[in-house]
């Protein structure tokens, strides 16, 4: 009986000492060519063949950038370009998303929104919105939003996509989106990690020294 307590106590320290590591589930930095089509899995609503595009903002660091730009010449019409795309997330848990953004042009009536839903679902829930004000290098951080824990073990879809009116003197409005990412921890498995290998030396001590104490009461019986 004292042995099934240690090796229960054992069990649970095991658990306790497991830590929870962030993994990447997804992530798209869009370091390919200039194309008026996005690809790795993204799909477009756009008003025009390259409103939702891959480009490289000059000026900025590293990669090319994913472009949402609304049609120029029409400071009218408002223009909704989305890049959507599904993401099997099974397996995770705490997912939290986070991407770097630009505004095309200054204009504190544009937004940039992020959303996600599950991909059964036809309900958006929203992650960000953000004022499409800053049109100048480098790219915002949007920090890390949470997913929440409806988005446990499931197939998500993302999207990002823009409320801009078109054609304002300048240029066209619309936002710049980069480095991507979708993080989550995952799910446990019963498989201990070696941080928790001296619980097992100690605790086979522990029954050693029971073992041993049953042998000599029962040699002095």
């Amino acid at each position: 009986m004292e042995a099934r307590s240690v090796l229960a106590a054992m069990a649970l320290a095991v658990a306790a000492v497991q830590p929870a590591f962030a993994v990447t589930v997804f992530s798209d930095d869009f370091n390919r060519a200039v194309s008026t089509t996005v690809g790795n899995g993204w799909t477009e609503t756009e008003t025009a063949a390259a409103a939702v595009s891959i480009v490289h903002v000059t000026g900025a660091s590293g990669d090319n950038q994913l472009q949402l730009l609304g049609s120029a010449g029409n400071n009218t019409t408002i223009d909704e370009l989305v890049a959507q795309l599904s993401i099997n997330a099974a397996g995770f848990n705490t997912l939290a998303l986070s991407f770097d953004s630009l505004s095309l042009v200054s204009n504190s009536g544009a937004t940039l929104q992020a959303e996600w839903k599950l991909h059964t679902s036809a309900t958006w829930t929203s992650l960000a919105i953000i004022n499409l004000t800053d049109s100048t290098l480098p790219l915002n951080g949007s920090g890390s939003l949470a997913l929440g824990p409806t988005a446990n073990d499931a197939v998500i879809d993302l999207r990002f996509f823009t409320n801009v009116e078109n054609g304002t003197p300048g240029g066209s409005e619309g936002a710049i989106v980069d480095n991507v990412l979708l993080s989550g921890t995952a799910d446990a498995t019963a498989t201990p990690i070696p941080g928790a290998l001296p619980l097992f030396a100690s605790g086979a001590g522990v029954l050693g020294f029971f073992g041993w104490r049953r042998k000599r009461k029962g040699a002095t019986s």
